[in-house]
């Protein structure tokens, strides 16, 4: 079960990082180009990110007990 809930952590550290990446770069050469620009916004993928990461912290902390 711990390492169940250590992948769940790792993997939702992963996504929420690289999601959150991607939102924050992308809106950062959108905001620095000369003629503007767009850029992408992954609400979803940061959610189920910072979810999964506090699920296996969630699950983690209730091993301990």
């Amino acid at each position: 079960m711990r390492r169940r809930y250590l992948r769940h952590m790792l993997i939702g550290a992963a996504i929420f990082i690289g999601a959150s990446a991607l939102s924050l770069g992308s809106f950062a050469v959108a905001y620095y180009s000369p003629n503007g620009g767009y850029y992408i916004v992954v609400y979803g993928f940061v959610l189920y990110g910072a979810g999964d990461f506090i699920y296996g912290l969630a699950g983690l902390l209730g091993l301990l007990r």
